[in-house]
């Protein structure tokens, strides 16, 4: 199999997963180009145990958690200072961003820009957890992958991907609470 098959087959599917991960597509564009680069680079030492989809898929989880490290790193280092004089947001303030659009919009824009930060504020907080357990959320709920294309992905038992998917869901529903009462 030529390189440029194994690109044109898995750009598409590769550059989702990195979106998924980012939520960012000129990142994701960058990492899915960084996974390729890497993926030539080694290309004639793949051994195909686990088939080239999968290798093509660690390479780029594992940027993409590189990157997620870095950018902890990055906002640990810098620290916000807020004035005591500044607005601070409080659990009340959805609600009255709710209001502010529901009064000024139609219901459909505001629900779908809700929808919208739902769906950033759930890859936030699954981009928080530990790597372990945001990899096969993101692989079973966004990509919709059967365990055991995940256990190959990730060389782990399928028993595994099971159990660390039922930790990392447990995990991002508690941090979720802060969010919302609802859940």
């Amino acid at each position: 199999m030529q390189f440029e098959q194994v690109y044109q087959e898995n750009k598409e599917k590769i550059f989702r997963l990195c979106f998924k991960y980012t939520g960012s597509g000129a990142e994701a564009e960058d990492i899915t180009q960084e996974a390729f680069i890497r993926a030539y680079k080694n290309f004639e030492n793949f051994r195909n145990e686990a088939g080239i989809f999968s290798w093509l898929y660690r390479i780029a989880i594992n940027l993409c958690n590189e990157k997620n490290r870095a950018r902890r790193r990055h906002r640990e280092r810098n620290i916000e200072v807020v004035s005591i004089d500044a607005p601070r947001l409080g659990a009340g303030d959805a609600e009255n961003r709710q209001q502010q659009f529901a009064d000024n919009s139609e219901p459909k824009l505001v629900d779908s820009l809700i929808e919208k930060e739902m769906q950033e504020l759930v890859r936030r907080e699954t981009a928080k957890l530990p790597e372990k357990y945001s990899e096969v959320i993101i692989l079973k709920e966004l990509e919709d992958m059967p365990y055991d294309e995940i256990a190959k992905i990730l060389n782990i038992p399928v028993d595994t991907v099971g159990v660390r998917l039922i930790r990392g869901r447990k995990l991002l529903k508690n941090n979720l609470k802060r969010y919302t009462r609802d859940l």
